[in-house]
């Protein structure tokens, strides 16, 4: 087993296999409507009432841009 050194970035490629980007998976359920994160317990959302779904099953969030106007030239 290697030493690690405490003074040793992760873009360095010191770091452990696997641990850069490592991420957890807690089951958590999100509301479709409000976007309320909810534990994986919590089948309906405590705000507005409507059933949660896994967090992977949500659409991102879209963004509208605003209307622009045409740009006079003087």
């Amino acid at each position: 087993m290697p030493f690690l050194n405490p003074k040793q970035n992760d873009d360095d490629g010191g770091a452990l296999p696997g641990a850069p980007g490592l991420s957890l998976d807690l089951d958590i359920r999100t509301c479709p409507q409000c976007r309320l994160e909810t534990p994986p317990w919590q089948a309906t959302c405590p705000d507005c009432g409507v059933p949660t779904v896994p967090a992977a099953e949500i659409p991102p969030a879209q963004f509208d841009l605003p209307e622009m106007g045409a740009d006079e030239e003087e």
